[in-house]
């Protein structure tokens, strides 16, 4: 499984844009046919410091298309999203963070 194509708002780096609520999304690629995702977890931190500012909770549902968050950003301030995900199989898959401000 390959997880990719990381958006926040329907933008790859949206670096400068003020949108709220945020919205977050990733496409899925299945390595193995017929393997299903199970569950995800998405990941918000700030880039600075590395502070978690958000992580969905275990057994919490996750639309990979659209998810919106209750956060708010601070202003100039860099943020970095990661998604884990696992699948039927037993598979964990992590992707590394995409950055937004």
């Amino acid at each position: 499984m390959k997880i990719e194509d990381l958006r926040v708002n329907q933008v790859r780096e949206p670096l400068g844009f003020s949108a709220a609520p945020l919205s977050f999304s990733w496409k899925v690629r299945e390595a193995i046919e017929g393997d299903e995702l199970l569950s995800a977890r998405l990941t918000v931190q700030r880039q600075r410091d590395g502070k978690v500012v958000y992580e969905s909770r275990e057994g919490e549902t996750i639309n990979p298309l659209d998810t919106e968050i209750p956060f708010t950003p601070e202003a100039r301030t860099r943020y970095l999203f990661r998604i884990a995900a696992w699948t039927k199989a037993g598979e964990a898959f992590r992707r590394k963070g995409q950055r937004f401000r």
